[in-house]
């Protein structure tokens, strides 16, 4: 008869603090209202120190979810817990609302807007 010890450590997790989000357009910050060209550079920039949920990245435009394929979505090299955002659309005259939400790995979220 064969008995193993297992030790089981349970962690709690008390992490509240949501990702850090910021968006740029065209590498600089943006005002509401500002003007953009027909095809800005939409960056973004995600951190948090216990990591992000790649999977749980979400841009929007004019409140339609764009699809993974319309955005690209890349991990830092020197930083594991900091991941790039990059969207460039192809806009006509109007006005144009976009909102990226992600969440850490405890599941805590937040979103910005331009």
């Amino acid at each position: 008869m064969l008995i193993f010890l297992v030790r089981i450590a349970f962690i709690k997790h008390t992490d509240i603090v949501p990702p850090e989000l910021s968006l740029t357009l065209n590498r600089q910050s943006f005002i509401a209202g500002d003007y953009a060209s027909y095809t800005p550079v939409v960056s973004a920039r995600i951190s948090d120190r216990n990591g992000v949920r790649l999977n749980t990245i979400a841009l929007r435009q004019n409140n339609l979810i764009l699809t993974q394929q319309a955005y690209s979505v890349s991990l830092s090299s020197e930083n594991p817990n900091l991941v790039y955002v990059s969207y460039q659309p192809h806009l006509s005259i109007g006005c144009y609302h976009l909102l990226l939400s992600a969440k850490d790995s405890n599941g805590n979220h937040n979103q910005t807007e331009i």
